[in-house]
């Protein structure tokens, strides 16, 4: 990962293709196109292939060492779900399978009281059937953790864990869009509603630097009109539960799953997430990026568009897609040579903090 400190020149760079109001319409930054894999992306990356699980993908997480290794593990879109492990290479191994649909994958922090499993989040449909979480150990055995009969709603496709160190605590946080309430849970497990007022929640995003975004909490939210179209929006939780508006899109936009970036790497601190607008295929596929000030731009484009589809920032501080109909895997980074890597090396000149 990228150590140094961004150069004024990279924030004059990426500030000059930002949107300048707080709450715009989206515009498109400058995209070119990688000839390699057929995706757009902003001016200054590179897209490459790096895996491909060959089925349908809800959502992949990295291992954070441990018994699980440095390894990138993928949950499948299926009526039971099949774990890939994906390692450095991108080589491609069936991990588990599960008995139920799997909509999100997540593990804990070192030393954390959930101990060295992975967690998934489980639901076969939105009103009725599996509405679980589950622990899975290293050797691929899945066991319940938490029976989700106290959720209303959902398919547990939103539940992460809190930082190490942060105000949230050790906990892990879930979605109920049956009330429009975030849980939060201990390991014991026992849970209680942390903040309300989001409902259909599809991805939790922690600001696990506690720079840009003040340490917050960012929740991804979909919210279908009755006329078919999608007015999603991002929204901003405190430690104490506190809930505020971020972002209205106001558009044709249907969340996935997102990111908060190294303030310090080449993605500069900022929020990133998919629109999979599947009704419309020309309007979805996309990745957004967000400042921490609400500006939003069109970063990448070209991907498949589904329900659930997930971009995380990987352990080397680039951000790793999931093409979900394909089940490719991409990562994007800079271009050798390009201004945002070149600024980069370029040590400790200014410390980029907008506010």
């Amino acid at each position: 990962m990228y150590q140094s400190r961004c150069s004024l020149l990279c924030f004059v760079l990426l500030s000059a293709i930002a949107m300048s109001a707080f709450r715009p319409t989206t515009c498109r930054a400058v995209l070119t196109l990688d000839v390699d894999t057929g995706k757009w992306v902003e001016s200054g990356f590179d897209v490459q292939l790096v895996a491909d699980v060959n089925a349908p993908i809800t959502r992949f997480a990295f291992s954070k060492g441990g018994s699980f290794g440095n390894n990138l593990y993928v949950a499948t879109n299926e009526t039971n779900s099949r774990i890939f492990k994906v390692d450095a290479l991108g080589n491609v191994n069936l991990f588990s399978t599960a008995t139920t649909t799997i909509n999100a994958i997540v593990f804990p922090e070192a030393g954390s009281a959930f101990g060295s499993s992975a967690y998934l989040g489980a639901g076969d449909s939105y009103w009725n059937g599996n509405k679980n979480i589950y622990s899975c150990s290293a050797a691929g055995v899945i066991s319940l953790f938490l029976n989700g009969s106290l959720f209303i709603g959902g398919t547990m496709n939103a539940i992460e864990f809190a930082p190490a160190g942060s105000l949230f605590g050790d906990a892990m946080f879930s979605q109920d869009d049956g009330n429009d309430s975030l849980y939060k849970f201990t390991a014991a497990p026992s849970g209680t509603i942390f903040a309300n007022g989001i409902p259909l929640a599809v991805d939790f995003m922690f600001d696990k630097y506690g720079s840009e975004f003040d340490g917050d909490l960012i929740v991804s939210q979909i919210e279908k009109s009755e006329h078919g179209s999608f007015q999603d929006k991002l929204w901003r939780v405190k430690s104490n539960g506190a809930v505020s508006l971020f972002l209205d899109d106001a558009s044709n936009v249907h969340n996935g799953g997102g990111t908060i970036t190294d303030p310090d790497g080449a993605f500069q601190g900022d929020l990133y997430y998919i629109d999979n607008y599947w009704p419309n295929a020309s309007l979805g596929g996309r990745i957004y990026r967000v400042t921490p000030e609400g500006n939003r731009t069109v970063f990448a484009s070209g991907f498949s568009v589904r329900d659930l589809s997930d971009v995380v920032e990987g352990p080397d501080g680039f951000l790793y897609v999931a093409d979900v109909q394909s089940g490719e895997i991409y990562r994007i980074i800079p271009e050798p040579g390009s201004l945002v890597l070149l600024a980069l090396g370029a040590a400790g000149l200014i410390s980029r903090r907008r506010r």
